[in-house]
């Protein structure tokens, strides 16, 4: 099995200039990392950027648990659920535009949608609480082909019920956030990339 861990640094407590990346630097990073330099748990990879450059990569552990398959700094990792926060901001930034509201329902942004989507708002999606079928159940174990968001909006249109009613419950969903990012695509006329990238990535350089 190959374990693809996430692993966001929200803020790296060592800073290394260009001329003092010494070995006293490079100890307190091996240092916060040793948990994940073993054989028998997932890695990581590590990298500090300055001024748009890297100055420190260093690779830990294992990126397969059964072969022993050592990471490297080239090693993919899934970004998984890291964009979650970025999808939920497109969503505001329409929001605050008036282009979309919270309590706009599935049904109204995709009128194809079946009927239990009148119930859902964006609301709903955002905090997880819509009961929307996790599509990680609908994939059948043979896949290998990955699946895209566009995807599991035509799997979560081919179901006719959820788990719970629309704000009853709390259940993590993938396919909400999933959903969420064609929502962006369909109000906004943009792609993913492109609408993230004028929207937040560019204005905070």
């Amino acid at each position: 099995m190959i374990f693809h861990p996430t692993l966001l640094l929200g803020m790296m407590l060592v800073w290394i200039s260009g001329q003092d990346k010494n070995s006293n630097h490079v100890a307190q990073i091996d240092q916060l990392f040793a948990s994940y330099n073993g054989k028998a748990t997932p890695g990581a990879v590590v990298m500090v950027i300055k001024n748009g450059k890297p100055i420190f990569k260093k690779a830990y552990g294992v990126a397969n648990l059964e072969e022993k398959t050592s990471i490297t700094t080239k090693t993919n990792f899934r970004l998984a659920s890291m964009t979650k926060q970025f999808t939920a901001m497109r969503i505001m930034k329409l929001v605050q535009s008036g282009r979309l509201g919270y309590e706009r329902t599935l049904q109204q942004i995709f009128p194809s949608f079946p009927a239990y989507g009148r119930g859902i708002t964006i609301r709903h999606l955002l905090q997880h609480t819509s009961g929307l079928v996790a599509y990680e159940d609908l994939i059948p174990d043979t896949t290998t082909m990955q699946v895209h968001d566009q995807d599991v909006l035509r799997m979560m249109m081919a179901q006719d019920s959820t788990y719970f009613p629309p704000g009853a419950q709390y259940r993590y969903s993938n396919s909400g956030y999933a959903v969420l990012a064609m929502i962006v695509e369909k109000v906004s006329g943009k792609s993913f990339a492109k609408f993230l990238q004028e929207n937040i990535f560019k204005p905070l350089e």
